[in-house]
């Protein structure tokens, strides 16, 4: 019988089978599990609650209280001598301070005082939870898109400061934003992520204080089932990043102390009691599992006990939960969602080719040519047209182990190292995934650069190049972010590598509508490989497919709708229609074919965008044979960035055009709002 509570005890005996109302077994939690979980909460300095609610439950059985201040304090013992054990439960962040007209949020930082030079820089590109209302939403910060520099080289010299921070919820105006539950002076932070490293490490934003909080918890279980002399007094503070007000307040009310003793951060009445951290104040900070425990054995000796018997946690509470607020477009989202989720860098596309091929139609026969491209081709006529997307995405290559274990990497594709610095990574081995850490540059704390200097390495956790081999990892291995899609708003979604996976779904749901046998032409879909490093798959596929009418890259058009960008070119709005991409780095398209398809947007009533942006796309493998050659695009934001934006509708918007150039059959049902 499974061992949870969910199951029931059985006892057999030779006449019945009779049902017990027994509790059932719990399992105790391991400390590690305990410092992950508080690794995965959200708590801002001012806004701790979250992180106090955790210390609070780790506390089940003990005599908790809170004060005014939202302390959590516990008492254990009586008489002298009187011992204080406290830890600031704070961590720095930011807290909205203005809802722009636009929809993009300001905000201020709080509690980072004593952070780092990058660590505002630290949140550029990345995803960040903002704690309203309604529970943690998605948000991006916006980031510059590559493509849109057009040879001006960095985006800037200095460092991302908060006056270039603009936070994307996916609303389209401060009322939007009002119905999402985003507030003034809510909280906003990171989207949280703990790592596990070989060598029993863990990596994330304020690791070091956040073990130590747990540490004293540990320490006060394992008092309490055997204490020692005098009273001792363990608290887990509010405010100390800002004004110290929380260690003030319990000292004020509850002293004097003979000895008082602060976990995992300095305090100007008492000692220090930190853990050691690698990449301290990063959000890849990264401290030892084992050195938790020894803290908890220090903390435990400091209280008057004697390390020796466990005092296991009791279970821990789901993760907290990010509250998406889209509904509908359950076919497309779900369908794009599944392609994400498969990670793809140049040259190592096959995870994504396996799901491509999973959502084909039945009628369709894939082939799949040696460089990797898969291709379907249907229906008869002298006309053969093609649509092409292609499957691979931006990251990088293990370019060499060094000798200690560390990674060295050489990118694959355009794309800012400055917003891969300091963060998750993920390692694809021969043996499957190995979570790893990009690391900062050195200096990171004072340094006065925004760009990354060199090449970017990982870490995992090892201390040799044999170590790290024997974990799958090798030269040629390819090396990504973790990645998830979030809806933002209504209609919108975040996540890395919508370039070109929304063109790979786009594809996918047209061939849901179209009947191969009712096509008055040849038709042939692509999904090609490496176009980020130089449209290889498509030359290759240029080469066998000769004779071709017309081909229509399905790739993004790279949009300057948002705040950090110039609209000098690229003003094309999300949720405003497909894009007929009539310029590029490469490409002018005649303006007769563009008004072609102008004319065939308006019979379909589709809404329609036209513009240049940068970048170029497959179509340009195919121009030396001929072909019309004209981009569908869909506008998105943050291009090659680990929050690249998009809006649903304009997608759906796509799918419609590829289905009415290709040939609509009309018994097949229209995508679904």
């Amino acid at each position: 019988m499974p061992n949870s509570c969910t199951s029931r005890c059985f006892l057999k005996t030779a006449a019945a089978v009779l049902l017990l109302a027994l509790p059932c077994p719990v399992q105790a939690v391991r400390l590690d599990e305990e410092v992950e979980a508080l690794l995965g909460v959200i708590a801002v300095s001012g806004r701790e609650e979250p992180a106090a609610e955790l210390i609070r439950g780790r506390l089940a059985g003990l005599p908790v209280e809170r004060d005014a201040l939202g302390n959590v304090v516990v008492t254990l013992g009586s008489g002298k001598p009187r011992r204080l054990l406290s830890c600031s439960l704070g961590e720095p962040g930011f807290i909205v301070s203005g809802i722009r007209e636009d929809g993009f949020l300001r905000v201020v930082p709080t509690g980072a005082d004593r952070a780092g030079a990058l660590w505002v820089q630290s949140h550029e590109g990345q995803t960040v939870l903002i704690g309203g209302s309604h529970g943690w939403t998605p948000g991006a910060v916006a980031v510059s898109s590559v493509h849109l520099q057009q040879g001006t080289g960095a985006v800037r010299a200095q460092p991302f400061t908060v006056d270039d921070l603009f936070v994307d919820v996916g609303a389209e105006s401060a009322a939007g934003v009002a119905e999402l539950g985003i507030r003034l002076l809510d909280p906003v932070a990171l989207l949280r992520r703990p790592t596990r490293l070989a060598g029993d490490l863990i990596a994330g934003p304020a690791a070091a204080l956040k073990g130590a909080c747990i540490a004293l918890a540990d320490a006060a279980r394992r008092l309490s089932a055997a204490p020692g002399q005098g009273t001792v007094v363990f608290a887990w503070t509010f405010h100390d990043l800002t004004s110290k007000a929380g260690l003030r307040h319990l000292v004020g009310e509850r002293g004097p102390f003979e000895e008082v003793a602060r976990a995992g951060d300095a305090a100007e009445d008492g000692g220090r009691l930190s853990l050691p951290a690698r990449y301290p104040g990063t959000p890849v900070e990264t401290i030892s599992l084992r050195e938790v425990k020894a803290l908890s054995d220090t903390l435990l000796t400091i209280a008057g006990g004697k390390p020796g018997a466990e005092a296991p946690g009791p279970p821990l509470p789901p993760a907290p939960a990010v509250v998406e607020a889209g509904q509908g477009h359950e076919e497309t989202a779900g369908l794009l969602g599944s392609l994400i989720a498969r990670y793809g860098v140049s040259g190592a596309e096959g995870p994504v080719r396996d799901e491509v091929r999973r959502h084909l139609p039945g009628w369709a026969q894939p082939t799949v040519d040696g460089k990797g491209n898969l291709t379907a081709t249907f229906g008869e006529g002298d006309e053969h047209v093609l649509f092409v997307a292609h499957m691979d995405e931006v990251g990088f290559r293990v370019a060499e182990v060094l000798p200690d274990g560390r990674l060295r990497l050489e990118v694959r594709g355009g794309l800012l190292r400055s917003v891969w610095e300091a963060q998750a990574a993920l390692i694809h081995g021969e043996r499957g995934a190995v979570p790893a850490v990009f690391e900062p540059r050195e200096g990171w704390a004072t340094a006065a650069a925004w760009a990354f200097p060199g090449d970017l390495t990982v870490y995992l956790g090892v201390s040799s190049a044999r170590e790290a081999e024997a974990l799958g990892v090798r030269v040629g291995s390819t090396v990504t972010m973790p990645k998830r899609m979030f809806r933002l708003g209504e209609h919108r979604v975040l996540a890395r590598s919508f370039d070109d996976r929304v063109g790979s779904t786009a594809l996918l749901l047209a061939l849901r509508r179209i009947d191969p046998a009712r096509l008055g032409r040849r038709v042939t879909f692509a999904w090609v490989v490496e176009e980020e490093v130089g449209l290889e798959g498509s030359k290759v596929l240029a080469e066998r497919l000769t004779g071709l009418t017309a081909v229509h890259p399905v790739d993004t058009f790279v949009s300057s709708d948002s705040p950090v960008e110039s609209r000098a070119f690229a003003a094309t709005p999300l949720g405003q229609g497909v894009v007929l991409r009539g310029m590029d780095n490469g490409y002018l398209a005649p303006r007769e074919l563009i008004d072609r398809f102008l004319a065939l947007a308006e019979r379909e009533g589709l809404p329609v965008q036209v513009g240049f942006t940068g970048g170029a796309t497959d179509g340009m493998a195919f121009l030396a044979n001929g072909p019309a050659m004209l981009p569908f695009s869909w506008p998105g934001r943050y291009s090659h960035s680990p929050v690249e934006v998009a809006d649903l509708r304009d997608v759906e918007s796509l799918v419609r055009l590829i289905v009415a150039v290709a040939g609509r059959a009309p018994a097949q049902p229209p995508l679904r709002p």
